[in-house]
């Protein structure tokens, strides 16, 4: 990581806070973005600006802002609340110390999905929970018999935190395990360690679920619009122009894994250009 950009999944990305505009000047001369990516070599760039702005754009951050007051959500929340944490136990955990259970829970999850795309083996999934980010902390939720039905990575910074991975087992969904951890995670973080906000990441486009939507109606969680920008290196903005007609016709080839791939980065293009319009 360097000069506020690092590389991740074939892409360049701001490490500044959400609310804050990256320094784009850094990515206009594309010949240094092997620098910016620890010498690795970025097909292309991705940022956005003008957080949580007034106008409904086609991107966002889902965000809950502090504090955070139980008594706010409708009785019928709250009811699942206190049922869930009557039924689990929500813990900080050691990833080290539970990496064959929360993968068992990630391959459980990942059944829930649509267009999940593909999966990652025991040995890539341990080597990016035992030596992943430094400010990951891991919640997990058990069951009453002591059984890791649920967990979720959180990533902590200096004035916010983001959820940057959450996974349920589809055999409990049953006992709401999802309300206990992030009732337990939003009540930590926003009333106890003062964050201004949870962050629960950008817009999805890997995957469709329900989740967005659930922890708008469940938590209180917003959508803070932004603006979404892309830059490309020359051959790839090529192939962008070439291929993005084409875009519908490619969805036919979805489940094969470089096809899901580009189909995420022309769909990032279409709503770049939306906003153009």
């Amino acid at each position: 990581m360097s000069n506020g950009w690092e590389y991740y999944n074939h892409a360049l990305i701001p490490t500044t806070a959400p609310h804050k505009d990256p320094d784009v000047s850094q990515i206009k001369r594309r010949s240094n973005w092997h620098r910016l990516a620890d010498g690795r070599r970025p097909l292309f760039a991705r940022w956005t600006t003008d957080f949580d702005c007034p106008q409904e754009t086609n991107w966002w951050y889902l965000i809950k802002e502090a504090p955070y007051d139980v008594n706010e959500a409708s009785s019928n929340v709250r009811r699942h609340i206190r049922q869930s944490l009557r039924k689990c136990t929500v813990k900080k955990i050691s990833a080290e110390d539970c990496i064959e259970d929360l993968y068992r829970v990630y391959k459980e999850a990942c059944a829930r999905y649509q267009n999940m795309g593909h999966q990652v083996s025991y040995e890539s999934f341990q080597e990016g929970y035992l030596h992943g980010e430094e400010q990951a902390e891991y919640w997990g939720g058990y069951d009453q018999e002591d059984r890791l039905i649920g967990y979720v990575v959180v990533l902590v910074w200096d004035e916010y935190v983001e959820t940057s991975v959450a996974k349920f087992s589809a055999e409990y969904m049953n006992l709401r395990v999802s309300d206990a951890l992030y009732h337990t995670i939003l009540e930590y973080y926003l009333n106890q360690e003062g964050k201004k906000y949870v962050s629960s990441g950008q817009r999805s486009i890997n995957h469709i679920t329900n989740t967005q939507e659930y922890k708008i109606n469940t938590f209180g969680f917003k959508k803070a619009y932004c603006r979404l920008h892309m830059a490309y290196l020359p051959v790839v903005a090529a192939a962008v122009h070439l291929i993005y007609p084409f875009r519908n016709y490619l969805k036919r080839f979805e489940g094969q894994r470089i096809v899901h791939q580009l189909l995420a980065v022309l769909q990032m293009e279409e709503i770049v250009r939306e906003e153009r319009r």
